[in-house]
């Protein structure tokens, strides 16, 4: 499960994540958005996350450019890491970075054999983002990224 500590975070680590950057136009449809849905969880226990960012790169042995800033063609890469955290240590509930598109906010992802429903509390329920207060919330961090939103 991927999370974010802000929806800017969630939205950029999902539906955004393939979005590139450097596009003249850059655009989501709202076909898109309508797939995804947002709610907010709280854990019911501590976390135990390997840090991918700060310190932790200097303890992994890598850079950050080469496990997050790597784009589609580092994955493979990517995905070695984390499956070596994954198998090196079974407290490791899940992994938490910067986020590569939206770096003001932390993103997680939880593995789904160590975190079951009784870790995570909900706080507030599913809601699609393509509709509604998520919509209208969406189109607000879209339009600060200069993403057009199209039917």
């Amino acid at each position: 499960m991927y999370g974010s500590e802000s929806f800017a975070g969630a939205l950029s680590e999902t539906v955004l994540h393939d979005v590139p950057v450097r596009a003249q136009a850059k655009r989501v449809s709202q076909r898109t958005l309508l797939r995804w849905r947002r709610s907010t969880l709280a854990p019911s226990r501590a976390l135990h996350l390997a840090q991918l960012h700060g310190h932790g790169f200097h303890a992994l042995g890598v850079s950050r450019a080469v496990l997050i800033e790597s784009g589609p063609s580092g994955y493979a890469r990517t995905a070695a890491v984390a499956q070596d955290l994954y198998q090196g240590d079974e407290r490791l509930d899940g992994l938490v970075w910067r986020s590569r598109q939206f770096d003001d906010a932390l993103a997680v992802v939880l593995w789904a054999t160590r975190v079951g429903p009784g870790d995570l509390e909900v706080v507030e329920e599913r809601t699609l983002i393509g509709v509604g207060f998520a919509f209208h919330e969406a189109q607000l961090l879209l339009a600060r990224a200069r993403i057009v939103i199209t039917p």
